[in-house]
């Protein structure tokens, strides 16, 4: 396994320990967006990719939006183990991929650009990392902190260890 799937794996891992700490009302309580809606958007993109290898075109745009993902935590437990095992027992070959995604808020604009598996898995990490920063500091309101690491950019963290050493 390469090192992006074993961090996209570790970042999966993180957010099942993060779905496994709260209670079903934590989970589905909105404020601007529920916990649940953050969740099922991060694996909506791990499928989009998934969908989306075998045929070489990854559609971000034809995503699952309103899932029981949302308001079900063992449902979305499950669809993160079902990731991470994709992840472990694929034998990634980087392909070139065709990527199809919206690049506009004021009008529907669809680009299609060239990339590859290790490149997405790359987004894939990132954007998590990113939606599991917002999760963070929402589950703050009920008191409830989860691992230092936790939506910690990688280069941050590198960045604070340096920071730390000197």
């Amino acid at each position: 396994m390469n090192r992006i799937a074993r961090e996209n794996i570790k970042t999966l891992e993180q957010t099942k320990t993060v779905v496994n700490s709260l209670s079903d009302q934590m989970y589905t309580h909105l404020s601007t967006s529920s916990i649940g809606q953050h969740i099922r958007h991060i694996l909506d993109h791990y499928l989009a990719v998934q969908q989306g290898y075998d045929v070489g075109y990854i559609d971000y745009n034809a995503r699952n939006r309103n899932s029981n993902i949302e308001s079900d935590r063992k449902a979305a437990i499950n669809l993160i183990d079902t990731v991470s095992v994709w992840i472990k027992k694929s034998s990634f070959v980087d392909k070139p991929l065709v990527i199809c995604t919206e690049v506009s808020v004021s009008q529907t604009e669809n680009v299609t650009i060239s990339s590859n598996l290790s490149r997405e898995l790359c987004y894939l990490l990132n954007h998590s990392i990113h939606h599991l920063a917002y999760i963070k500091l929402l589950a703050k309101s009920w008191d409830i902190s989860f691992a230092s690491d936790v939506g910690v950019a990688p280069s941050t963290a590198s960045y604070l260890r340096q920071q730390n050493a000197t």
